[in-house]
């Protein structure tokens, strides 16, 4: 069996587009049921929208430099991967409970993990590509065991909501 990157060039072109070109893994604080992936810009432009919640049973909702994602608990860690892709990904398999497309327009293309009311979840970025629109999918899983466990016991295990947000250039 020939090393699949010496095969053609359209091959090598379908491995390349198979993978994301960027990833970021964090783990966020929720507060107040949401947190924001928020571009840098976001913090230099002379006038900050406010960032508006999602419309009645959406999970995401997005402004320039902002995406403010609405938990399905309260005050918890999730898990949120960010990725960068050249071309939009193959939708993933059905272990995601929600998905959502969406438009994102950036002033700087470096994203970061934020918090409500404490800032960002770490020092990290991701790079997304340079300046622009993009599209975005993201989805979710574990929101209603999220839920569930605070109910239950007024906490909820690290990580038990989990989130994939994926950014492709317009």
């Amino acid at each position: 069996m020939p090393h699949p990157v010496s095969g053609t060039n359209t091959e090598c072109l379908a491995l390349a587009i198979a993978a994301p070109q960027a990833v970021l893994d964090e783990k966020v604080n929720v507060e107040y049921r949401q947190f924001f992936i928020k571009d840098e810009g976001f913090w230099e432009a002379e006038e900050t929208p406010e960032p508006e919640g999602p419309a009645e049973g959406e999970f995401l909702s997005t402004g320039p430099d902002w995406i403010v994602v609405v938990s399905g608990a309260e005050y918890h860690v999730a898990a949120v991967r960010i990725e960068a892709w050249t071309a939009a990904p193959d939708r993933q398999g059905d272990d995601w409970e929600l998905s959502t497309d969406f438009k994102f327009t950036c002033t700087t293309g470096e994203l970061g993990v934020e918090t409500l009311t404490t800032g960002p979840a770490s020092e990290e970025r991701i790079t997304i590509g340079p300046p622009g629109k993009y599209y975005g999918r993201a989805y979710s899983k574990g929101r209603d065991e999220a839920a569930g466990q605070f109910a239950d016991r007024d906490e909820i295990d690290e990580g038990t909501e989990q989130y994939l947000i994926q950014f492709w250039p317009a």
